[in-house]
C-alpha cells in the first residue's frame, strides 16, 4: 500500500510482488523488493521504506537482514511510505492476504520449465494481469510473453489452454481482466516467436 506521491504515471495505491515466481523458483531479495516497489509505484528517485503490519497493531520497518529473508512477508500487506505510518494509518488500510492485482494461474502441460541456463525448475507460475491495481493491464500477447519468460521458454510458440484436455488455443475474450483468477495450461511447440 503507498503511502507516496507516484512519479512513474501509476494511479493505482496497491499492487502485488510475487517473492517468488514460477513457484519454487527465483526467490527475491530484499534489494530486488525495493527495486520492484520503486519501479511499480514509478519510484525511480523516491527515498522510502517498506514497513510489514505486526500482531501488536502496528508496523515493523523491513530491512535487508530480517530473520528467514522475506519469508515471512509471504500474503502480508506492506506499507511504503518516507515515514512509519501510524497505527490509524494501518488499521484503516484494506489488508487481505489476497493478491490486490488481478492475476492468472499457469501450470505446464507436458512441457519442461526453461533450459539449465535459465535456472527454472517450477512448473507452476502466477502472472499479473495488471500492476498497481487499475493501471498497467496487459495484452494477450503480453501474456503469452510473460508464460515464455517466467518459465524460460524461449524461441517457443506457446499456447494457451483452458483445461488439460483441451484441443484448442484459449479464446481470450477482449477484456483480459475477466480471466482473473483462473488456471490456464501452457504447451509449446518448437519455433521462433
Amino acid at each position: 500500500m503507498l503511502f507516496l506521491p507516484s512519479t512513474g504515471g501509476a494511479k493505482g495505491r496497491q499492487g502485488t510482488i510475487l517473492l517468488e515466481n514460477p513457484c519454487g523458483d527465483f526467490s527475491l531479495s530484499y534489494w530486488e523488493l525495493l527495486q520492484r516497489v520503486a519501479m511499480i509505484f514509478g519510484l525511480k528517485d523516491a527515498d522510502f521504506k517498506l514497513y510489514a503490519p505486526r500482531k501488536e497493531g502496528d508496523v515493523a520497518l523491513v530491512t535487508h537482514d530480517m530473520l528467514n529473508g522475506l519469508n515471512p512477508l509471504h500474503g502480508t500487506t506492506i506499507f511504503v511510505s518516507s515515514k512509519q505510518p501510524s497505527a490509524a494509518d494501518v488499521s484503516s488500510a484494506s489488508v487481505t492476504p489476497d493478491p490486490s492485482c488481478k492475476y492468472v494461474n499457469l501450470q505446464l502441460l507436458g512441457v519442461k520449465p526453461g533450459s539449465l541456463q535459465c535456472g527454472v525448475k517450477g512448473r507452476a507460475a502466477t502472472i499479473l494481469l495488471e500492476n498497481p491495481v487499475g493501471d498497467f493491464h496487459l495484452t494477450r500477447e503480453q501474456l503469452v510473453q510473460e508464460a515464455c519468460r517466467v518459465f524460460g521458454l524461449h524461441n517457443k510458440i506457446v499456447h494457451l489452454k483452458e483445461s488439460p484436455t483441451a484441443n484448442q488455443d484459449l479464446k481470450l475474450a477482449s477484456n483480459i481482466l475477466t480471466m482473473h483468477g483462473s488456471t490456464l495450461y501452457v504447451s509449446q511447440t518448437d519455433g521462433h516467436m
